[in-house]
């Protein structure tokens, strides 16, 4: 059960004026909690209740809170005093407790105070203590003299008061009667009556208390005197009597003259009840309404009168008026609301409702609300097929729950539906950044979401380019992907990012003849985009590599290495298409230029002799062989290969004379 406050305390003695236990309750809750002594809000709480108290005549209550308010004020001296020396006035003059109001006074010092009212007061108490029975026989003597009523009562009251307070049991009855008499001169004057009722109240003589506050009621001037004379009847008749039906009647007296009096209102709203007295109920809040009253009165009124209407009397039509009056104060009212769920439903053809839901979520400052009024709408919006109202609370949704799932699908949804292009593209944007870090396969079909929009409905080749950028990050082999940027960097000439992508989509394949393709490819980027033959020289030898007798990739490296000199390179290509030569010419061919090679370039005199050799054997007769393989012969101090050359030589010549010089 939750801790009572301040403000709950104050309601149950506005309840009960004459209930002392909130007082006691509040005084506790107080003391439990030093820090709110000196705290504005329950001093602010007292001081409107007291001064409620005050109007209505309840002044014990006013007393007790007046009490209460001194010592939360002890901070300000000047105004304690005054609260003090009033609550000394009220117990002397309203109460009939001449004692109080001296233990009162006596904290502004009694005798000694520097205020002359109180000296004079504190005098006045001692000397009705000491002599009470001549002063209120004098007081009895001049009020028989006394011409005027009201002059008369006063002095009566005055004397059956002294009476009460200092007399025996034997008094009481003497007392009794003068306040009889006092009522008798003058059955107007409201302060006789709540005097004599209190002293009845303490012998507990409740019809008679009832008596003296009907003839009060009866007489009174005033329509808020006669108000609150018929109140105090009610509220004995009710809670001291239990007399239910003349409580009731009592409580209407007071609406006749007062017809938003709370306390009335809510017993007659029981009375009613309990006896489901519907139109009875429902008279009851229609009379109150016509009368000018605080705007949260009105809408308690109207929601009661309103709810007797469409659930006790089920008659909806005639409950709507007041919904709608209650609308138009309170807009996100909820009891309201429910009243115009339950009689539009479903079909709501002309969008009633979701104007009405519309209004509610426009108003309302409740962010809780706002959400939950948002996401109906969304809903309602989405069944009754119209797209903007939905879009627009379903956006609504989203901001005051970020992240929220239903709202980021229903929205995506509508983009979609009315071709919002862009901002789907966002509101997909937005749920990819909200995933955790390790969400990889939910950011991956996200981002594959994304590229029907950017490539056919936007036709943003960069966002594309960026979204295949984000998924080969994710996922740095997606064959998917490295194939679109492939294409999307040949259609917009970026080669050295196309080269990138190529060659990582030859790392990744299978079949060998698509990786020789591949690297083709970029090897032509680079000769034809660039004129870089160096970079180009990479990827043609990774086509060697995979396929050692590419025709294609060997004759582009031999005249890369030929351009560029690099003689050993070039003499192992060579030795690669002598090996895969089918005709024994054109590896004699090859043969020839590597040995030439080694002999100019690479001065590789001794692989020289030995290609010659092989040349020789395979084609004795190949010009400019012998001679070649006879001076490296001699350069490399050969003598065994050069014996061999002059003896073939000889062998050759035409007359002894050659002969004999070789």
């Amino acid at each position: 059960m939750p801790e009572l406050t301040v403000a709950n305390y104050l309601g149950m003695l506005l309840e009960d004026p004459y209930d002392t236990r909130p007082i006691k309750k509040l005084r506790q809750l107080l003391d439990s909690e030093p820090a709110n002594k000196n705290a504005q809000e329950p001093l602010r709480l007292i001081e409107a209740a007291r001064g409620g108290h005050e109007r209505r005549g309840e002044f014990l209550a006013a007393s007790l809170l007046m009490e209460i308010e001194s010592e939360l004020v002890s901070d300000d001296p000047e105004f304690r005093s005054v609260l003090v020396k009033e609550l000394g006035r009220v117990r002397r003059d309203e109460l009939m407790d001449d004692q109080g109001a001296r233990q009162a006074y006596e904290l502004l010092g009694g005798r000694e105070s520097d205020d002359p009212e109180v000296v004079q007061a504190v005098e006045q108490i001692e000397q009705a203590a000491e002599r009470w029975r001549e002063i209120a026989h004098r007081f009895v003597e001049e009020a028989r003299e006394a011409a005027d009523p009201r002059l008369k009562t006063s002095l009566l009251t005055r004397a059956a008061s002294l009476i009460w307070q200092y007399g025996g049991e034997g008094d009481a009855q003497q007392a009794d009667a003068i306040f009889d008499e006092a009522l008798a001169a003058d059955p107007s004057h409201l302060r006789t009556a709540r005097q004599y009722a209190l002293s009845l109240r303490a012998r507990e003589r409740w019809e008679d208390v009832v008596s003296v506050f009907v003839l009060a009621a009866k007489a009174a001037r005033s329509r808020e005197e006669k108000a609150a004379a018929w109140l105090q009847a009610a509220r004995v008749l009710h809670r001291c009597i239990g007399d239910v039906e003349g409580a009731a009647e009592a409580y209407q007296k007071v609406l006749e003259l007062t017809p938003t009096d709370e306390e009335a209102l809510g017993a007659l709203v029981q009375y009613f009840t309990d006896k489901e007295a519907w139109d009875e109920l429902a008279a009851m809040y229609d009379d109150a309404l016509r009368s000018r009253q605080k705007l949260e009165s009105e809408k308690g009124m109207l929601l009661q009168l309103a709810m007797v209407h469409w659930r006790f009397r089920n008659d909806p039509e005639s409950a709507e008026p007041y919904f709608a009056r209650l609308r138009k104060i309170d807009a996100a009212h909820p009891g309201m609301l429910d009243f115009y769920r339950d009689q539009i439903g479903s079909e709501d053809s002309e969008g009633r409702l979701l104007t009405i839901l519309g209004d509610a979520l426009r108003t309302t400052t409740d962010t809780e609300l706002q959400l939950q009024l948002a996401r109906e709408l969304a809903h309602r919006a989405d069944a009754a097929n119209r797209p903007e109202r939905a879009l627009e609370a379903w956006k609504l949704v989203e901001r005051l729950s970020p992240g929220d799932m239903d709202a980021r699908t229903a929205l995506q949804q509508l983009y979609e539906g009315s071709g919002k292009w862009k901002a789907l593209s966002e509101s997909i944007r937005g749920e990819i950044e909200a995933l955790s870090p390790d969400a990889t396969n939910e950011k991956l079909r996200l981002l594959r979401d994304l590229i029907p929009i950017y490539r056919d409905a936007l036709s943003l080749d960069s966002m594309l380019i960026q979204v295949y950028a984000e998924i080969l990050s994710l996922s740095p082999h997606d064959p998917e992907a490295l194939a679109a940027l492939a294409e999307l960097y040949q259609g917009s000439e970026r080669w050295n990012e196309l080269i990138q992508v190529l060659d990582r989509q030859a790392e990744m394949a299978q079949d060998s003849e698509e990786r020789v393709a591949l690297y083709l490819r970029v090897a032509d980027l680079w000769v034809e985009r660039f004129g870089n033959l160096n970079q180009a020289t990479r990827p043609l030898e990774q086509v060697i590599a995979i396929q050692p007798d590419h025709p294609d990739a060997l004759a582009r490296l031999k005249e890369i290495y030929t351009e560029n000199r690099k003689w050993a390179a070039l003499f192992n290509v060579l030795g690669k298409e002598a090996e895969l030569a089918v005709d024994p010419y054109a590896r004699l061919d090859k043969k020839i230029e590597m040995a030439e090679l080694c002999t100019s370039r690479l001065h590789q005199n001794a692989v020289a002799i030995r290609l010659w050799k092989e040349i020789l054997e395979e084609a004795p007769d190949t010009p400019g062989a012998l001679e070649a393989l006879e001076k490296l012969a001699e350069r490399e101090k050969d003598w065994e290969t050069l014996a061999a050359i002059l003896r073939r030589r000889a062998e050759q010549c035409e007359g002894q004379p050659a002969q004999v010089d070789v």
